[in-house]
């Protein structure tokens, strides 16, 4: 004890020995705590390299998909796209009111008179809408105007399924709920064909 007390002395009393200790402990304590951050840095650093080599391999293979087209060709794409979806919801509209599940029947009107005047009334807004598909074909994709060739072809047969059927008959409103359904099905087909080429093509 004597002699650590003199060795004390010797370094210049307690103070000073216990602020050079505790020096030497808090050196000690920042190198850890260095080497710490610096592992846990590293580490970040790593999975960030790894979330960037994934989202460029994604974007390399979105590119791979992607289909380059002149900003002429996708302002027309883009402007066709939107005049037959306008005419589709007319052409929807005046298929429904064929046959309507709540149909109401005037009745100063004969059942042919009502069918001609619904027909008249279905056949405007179908040659439009074909018209438009037709007249714009090389600009659609082929799927989008297989799509609505399909859309077409099911708004037809309902047309003439109301035109040759009788209200009378057991299968009438059935056949017409079935149809309405199929359209329908289509019709967000069509959307959605409509939407994956809008975000496939990309402008050079």
């Amino acid at each position: 004890m004597e002699y650590y007390s003199e060795i004390v002395k010797l370094l210049g009393g307690t103070t000073i020995v216990l602020a050079a200790l505790f020096g030497f402990i808090g050196k000690i304590w920042l190198s850890r705590i260095i080497e710490r951050d610096k592992s846990e840095l590293s580490l970040e650093i790593k999975n960030l390299e790894q979330e960037i080599i994934t989202a460029n391999k994604r974007l390399d293979a979105e590119l791979q998909h992607s289909i380059f087209v002149s900003q002429v060709q996708f302002d027309k794409e883009y402007k066709v796209y939107g005049e037959v979806w306008a005419n589709l919801v007319e052409l929807k509209i005046a298929t429904q009111q064929l046959r309507p599940m709540l149909d109401h029947i005037d009745p100063s009107q004969t059942e042919e008179e009502r069918k001609t005047e619904r027909y008249k009334n279905f056949i405007a807004p179908f040659n439009d809408f074909s018209t438009t598909m037709e007249k714009n074909k090389p600009f659609f994709s082929l799927t989008v105007y297989e799509t609505l060739s399909a859309i077409r072809k099911a708004c037809l047969n309902e047309g003439i399924e109301y035109k040759h059927g009788k209200s009378s008959d057991l299968k009438y409103y059935q056949s017409a709920e079935k149809n309405s359904k199929e359209i329908s099905v289509l019709i967000e087909a069509a959307c959605d064909a409509i939407r994956f080429r809008l975000n496939e093509v990309r402008v050079q």
